[in-house]
């Protein structure tokens, strides 16, 4: 879940977790839910919002983004009816084994950051610079995320085919 909270000082302090259960769908498991099962679609939607959290990197997004008009947008309302309700999961798993032989936290070696501070930077850089940024639950979601990866889809399976390849010669 992600959550946005002022401190003591008034500052606004981002708050990254999960509530329980944590669950990772496969993109052909979101696009089923989102175009071909309404009943299952709301029963899940309200499981999610009764305390599980989805798991989600920026691979899932890229795969995601590469549906067109109204396939792209069944998916995008679908996880935007998720709500805030998700967890940023780094790809990349040479950084979360590093992390962990660092002695990180569990929670915090699977978390990627830079996908979340991407995201942040970017929506802050594109407001107008004389305009109070809004800070709400809706910009959390992962719709919203979907919208700011999809001109970036290309660069992202690029990026994957890259780790794909150097998994594989490794393994």
């Amino acid at each position: 879940m992600i959550e946005v909270k002022p401190n003591q000082d008034r500052i606004l302090i981002l708050f990254v977790s999960t509530r329980g259960v944590a669950v990772f769908l496969d993109a052909w498991a979101i696009k089923k839910l989102a175009k071909h099962e309404p009943a299952l679609r709301r029963r899940f939607i309200d499981a999610v919002h009764r305390g599980a959290d989805i798991l989600f990197s920026v691979s899932n997004a890229a795969e995601l983004t590469g549906p067109r008009g109204d396939s792209f947008a069944a998916i995008h309302s679908f996880m935007d009816d998720l709500g805030p309700y998700w967890f940023p999961v780094e790809l990349d798993p040479f950084e979360v084994t590093k992390r962990e032989k660092e002695g990180k936290p569990h929670d915090e070696c699977c978390f990627c950051g830079r996908f979340l501070s991407d995201y942040i930077a970017s929506k802050l850089r594109s407001s107008a610079t004389d305009q109070v940024v809004g800070i709400s639950p809706e910009l959390f979601t992962v719709g919203h995320v979907m919208s700011w990866l999809a001109p970036q889809r290309d660069s992202i399976a690029r990026g994957k085919a890259e780790l794909d390849s150097v998994l594989i010669e490794r393994i």
